[in-house]
């Protein structure tokens, strides 16, 4: 679902739609990927705070950006009491080059934002 969102933000803030060259990538985030989210970023909201999101758009690239969601109330992720983070409330999303989405996507970056 957050991948709609983040395209179609994408769309509604800068007017970028580019599907054939660029994709985009969302899931929940641990605590590195937050951390990596929320020193590029600046703030919105939407719905008086349900949905607080943030953004960054590339100067060279207008298809690439970096999104951090904020969720009121949270996601539980899982039902295991001894995992920290079972309940969520960030979600991150970026668009990009599908060579880049690849490498979230597969774990092949060292400092993935994903959560396994």
């Amino acid at each position: 679902m957050f991948k709609f969102v983040t395209e179609g933000l994408l769309f509604h803030h800068w007017g970028v739609l580019d599907r054939q060259k660029h994709g985009v990538w969302a899931g929940f985030l641990n605590r590195a990927g937050k951390e990596v989210h929320r020193r590029l970023l600046a703030g919105n909201a939407i719905a008086a705070g349900a949905l607080a999101y943030e953004a960054a758009q590339s100067m060279d690239l207008p298809e690439m950006s970096i999104w951090v969601f904020q969720l009121f109330g949270g996601i539980r992720v899982s039902w295991d009491a001894d995992e920290p983070d079972a309940m969520t409330r960030v979600v991150g999303g970026v668009t990009a080059s599908h060579s880049v989405l690849q490498l979230l996507d597969g774990g092949q970056v060292s400092a993935s934002p994903a959560v396994a």
